[in-house]
């Protein structure tokens, strides 16, 4: 997430095109809850990333493995430390088999 990309007035987080894999912009409303962390965290922003690590990149796309390993969070696999493979997946199984719409998954 950029902060070129968040619009504070319009409520609303715009992908770029050239950012999304069907390369068509994506539109995410922010809730009161998203802005007032975004508001929180633009005080602080040093870099054009919303989000970045210590040393202003983006993160690693283990980010969120490490995370689950350091905090020892156990996998479905006796004896073995969760993964982040599959959480878009079993995110999208949830929001379907709860009656949430598509779109909203």
């Amino acid at each position: 997430m950029r902060w070129d990309e968040v619009d504070f007035a319009k409520r609303l987080w715009t992908i770029p095109a050239a950012r999304m894999k069907a390369r068509m912009p994506h539109r995410v409303p922010l809730t009161d809850r998203a802005l007032q962390l975004l508001a929180d965290r633009a005080t602080e922003h040093k870099t054009r990333l919303v989000f970045s690590s210590s040393k202003g990149k983006s993160f690693s796309d283990v980010v969120l493995t490490k995370l689950l390993r350091d905090a020892n969070v156990a996998s479905d696999t006796s004896g073995r430390t969760a993964t982040a493979h599959g959480f878009r997946s079993a995110l999208r199984d949830w929001a379907s088999e709860n009656g949430y719409p598509r779109d909203l998954a």
